[in-house]
């Protein structure tokens, strides 16, 4: 999460984590296959509609990460492989 950056500061660290998330999955998928993106917008309206959203989606949310993940093997909401998700839209 980033935090005290306002600016050129914040544009600069947001690049960078976003250059090493590219990395990350690059090396992911050269070791696990191709990744594909898992969507946040159905646990967000289960959360509005009040229903209990899964454990994963529950921790993201929890941490401010609202970007879609990048999700590897079983799509199950307990068996994801998610390492990567979006930074939080704006600064905190």
């Amino acid at each position: 999460m980033l935090t005290g950056g306002y600016g050129r500061a914040w544009t600069d660290t947001e690049e960078a984590a976003t250059e090493n998330l590219a990395l990350v999955l690059r090396e992911l998928a050269r070791r696990w296959g191709p990744h594909r993106p898992v969507s946040m917008r159905v646990p967000l309206f289960r959360a509005q509609a009040g229903e209990p959203m899964p454990p994963l989606f529950r921790s993201l949310c929890d941490a401010d990460c609202h970007g879609d993940p990048a999700g590897w093997g079983p799509v199950t909401a307990d068996g994801w492989r998610c390492p990567s998700t979006g930074v939080p839209a704006t600064p905190r």
